[in-house]
């Protein structure tokens, strides 16, 4: 098996693992599923903030030179 496939086969168990926790949260307490959900919504925005800063830093040198 290849590299890549191992990699994504393992990628693809970490994520069906995730999913079932937050179905068994679910089930038990709706609210904590709901909190957990807008932290990884608010984790995932600034992921997005820092990677678009960095962009725009990379994209400033670039116009210097």
């Amino acid at each position: 098996m290849s590299k890549h496939k191992h990699y994504a086969l393992s990628q693809m168990k970490d994520l069906r693992q995730q999913y079932v926790e937050m179905v068994e949260l679910g089930k038990r307490n709706q609210r904590a599923l709901i909190s957990h959900k807008a932290k990884l919504r608010e984790h995932r925005i600034s992921e997005g903030l820092d990677e678009w800063e960095q962009i725009k830093r990379q994209t400033k040198q670039l116009r210097l030179w």
